[in-house]
């Protein structure tokens, strides 16, 4: 089997051939069909994450990937081979201090449970532990790069559950990227009444309204602080959720909400920035300061039935398709404006 994997940083991608992955007692094997390319995936191959101080070099990512369950190991008899099943690529303990508060994203023993390879793979083995926590079939009628694409809207469902959005909120989303768009959608769902996207590229923009923002700015033609404000009767946003990971929209963002508001920081930065803001905004203006880190197991199974329902659009916001032996190139691409999201397929 092929797969890709990161040997060297910046940019060092190579797609290589390796033994075929057999289950072992109580594992199965998972084809891969559909792989999606995640801007952390952009991020640490252009410049390092955490994650690789884990894991070291080389490493095969792909977090957000779907398959057809291939083979099945001794004792396995809840799935059946050919089933259609998308995988949480880091599985919770269930045991740990975190897993007990249910924030499993946070569980202390993920190491443990990482998939290598990922979905950057023609195939991959499930352990045989909390198998029912970690993959969820899904039906005929979801196709496997709208099902692939679970791990991000889970992500996003986080956010915006994290934020507290309510109905009659006014959202302002900096950032009307892949995950800006999952947002505003997500916010709408929630019954925000009014969502005003922020970014510089028109066709997000146009695409921002189409999933159902009222109102759009472009930061590089006027002042989108003072635009906000404007809209809001000079208050300020509800909620306002930061989705581009620039330390210029972390600083902006606590501009834009009312008094006694909540920011939301979903966007990732470089490990070596600091953020100098006003103190007294927080205080005198009692803003709620928040962050929100990846997704639970309840949050991406909810993910997976707003998919299958079509009650979120994923499949019309990606871009760009690439086998796997371009994977450079997808990587590459998925850090391109021009890109949404961008999909590795398998035949």
């Amino acid at each position: 089997m092929k797969v890709g994997e990161l040997y060297e940083i910046p940019l060092g991608i190579r797609v290589r051939s390796t033994d075929e992955l057999r289950p072992e007692k109580g594992e199965f094997t998972v084809s891969v069909k559909a792989s999606g390319v995640c801007t952390s995936d952009v991020k640490m191959a252009k410049r390092g994450h955490p994650m690789l101080d884990i894991y070291g070099l080389p490493f095969i990512g792909g977090h957000e990937f779907s398959g057809v369950v291939h083979e099945l190991g001794e004792g396995v008899e809840w799935i059946r081979p050919g089933q259609r099943v998308v995988v949480s690529w880091i599985n919770p303990c269930l045991e740990c201090h975190y897993c007990k508060m249910g924030l499993f994203q946070f569980c202390l023993n993920a190491k443990d449970t990482l998939i290598q390879p990922a979905g950057f793979s023609e195939m991959v083995k499930i352990p045989w532990y909390h198998q029912r926590t970690r993959v969820y079939p899904f039906s005929e009628g979801t196709s496997f790069e709208a099902a692939a694409c679970t791990e991000p809207v889970a992500c996003a469902l986080n956010g915006i559950q994290n934020a507290g959005v309510e109905a009659s909120d006014t959202v302002a989303v900096l950032g009307a990227g892949f995950m800006g768009l999952l947002l505003v959608q997500l916010a709408r769902l929630r019954g925000a009444a009014r969502v005003v996207v922020v970014d510089a590229v028109e066709e997000r923009l146009e695409r921002a309204t189409s999933l159902g923002a009222t109102d759009v700015i472009n930061f590089e033609k006027e002042d989108s602080v003072q635009k906000v404000l404007e809209l809001t009767g000079g208050f300020g946003a509800d909620v306002v959720i930061e989705a581009t990971g620039t330390i210029h929209a972390y600083r902006q963002a606590v501009l834009m909400g009312r008094k006694d508001s909540t920011v939301l920081y979903f966007g990732g930065l470089p490990t070596d920035l600091t953020l100098d803001i006003d103190p007294n905004i927080i205080h005198y203006r009692q803003v709620t300061l928040k962050g929100s880190y990846s997704y639970t197991t309840e949050t991406f199974r909810n993910a997976l039935r707003l998919i299958e329902s079509g009650r979120i659009e994923v499949e019309d916001l990606i871009t760009h398709r690439y086998p796997l032996d371009r994977l450079k190139d997808a990587v590459v691409k998925a850090g391109e404006k021009d890109s949404l999201k961008v999909m590795i397929t398998y035949s």
